[in-house]
């Protein structure tokens, strides 16, 4: 099967603020792949350039080198841009910025309308979408009324009516409270389980990206691992020189290795790290 997204030696660079100084070079050519029903979080300190490999990946950014391919579709391909946008979606950090309509129902049919999907087939689409990230109940009422978690639901549920492939959220549950985290987290899994649509999730949450499928840590623009979450975390002394924490069992579990204690470098859940535990006290 085609890869759904292809990353090749992709490099980016903004424009320096002084026009005397040299661009600013943000990923130093990046090779991903991403295959189609994955449940990726991207991890990376504030700067890493994780939130800018977000945006190359429905082409809100152009690789200034390097080649980043939807579907077998080069992303610098001007006319091509609605149909990749309508393989890879996108919901940024702030919910507020996607919010555009007066009732949750007029907010997720508000792309739909910008590609002529017809009213009975809008409908249907919009009522599933909202169901699928559990809002229907709210759907005639006013956006500014919800939750920041309701809120980021609404985003999400607009960008599955589009029927995408893929959905990259950029930092969803920054701006949330616990409970909001939890509510996006929990719709996160839904989609990928049951619908199985791709999510790529950039977060600095090590709790989020555990719950994932694979790991990908970025640092200072370029790739410093890509694995399964428990590898990934059983590199505690990595992960803190990149300036990234690790889940609280993993460090536990770490701080009793380093104390002489026999115990799994992999350990991710609270659950496993108690077991681990009491193992020790039989």
């Amino acid at each position: 099967m085609e890869k759904l997204i292809t990353i090749e030696n992709a490099h980016f660079s903004y424009p320096a603020a002084d026009e005397n100084a040299k661009p600013v070079e943000v990923l130093k050519g990046i090779s991903l792949e991403f295959e189609h029903g994955e449940l990726v979080a991207v991890l990376g300190h504030n700067g890493s350039g994780k939130s800018t490999l977000a945006k190359l990946l429905n082409a809100v950014l152009l690789p200034t080198e390097g080649k980043v391919t939807v579907t077998g579709i080069d992303t610098k391909e001007e006319d091509k841009l609605l149909e990749i946008r309508q393989h890879v979606g996108m919901v940024f950090q702030n919910p507020d910025n996607q919010i555009v309509a007066t009732t949750v129902e007029e907010d997720v049919a508000f792309g739909l309308e910008n590609i002529g999907v017809p009213s009975a087939e809008m409908r249907v689409r919009v009522d599933q979408a909202l169901q699928a990230v559990g809002m229907y109940e709210y759907r005639e009422h006013a956006p500014h009324q919800l939750s920041g978690g309701q809120k980021q639901r609404v985003a999400i549920a607009g960008i599955i009516a589009m029927r995408p492939d893929c959905i990259v959220l950029d930092e969803p549950t920054a701006m949330l409270d616990p409970q909001g985290r939890k509510e996006v987290m929990r719709t996160i899994r839904l989609l990928n389980r049951d619908y199985g649509i791709t999510v790529i999730l950039i977060t600095h949450e090590m709790d989020e990206a555990a719950q994932c499928d694979r790991v990908i840590v970025v640092d200072h623009g370029e790739v410093r691992m890509d694995a399964k979450p428990e590898k990934v975390f059983s590199h505690v002394q990595k992960m803190r020189a990149i300036g990234l924490d690790v889940p609280q069992p993993t460090e536990l579990c770490d701080l009793l290795r380093q104390a002489g204690y026999d115990l799994d470098p992999e350990i991710m859940t609270p659950e496993a790290c108690a077991e681990a535990v009491a193992k020790l006290f039989q």
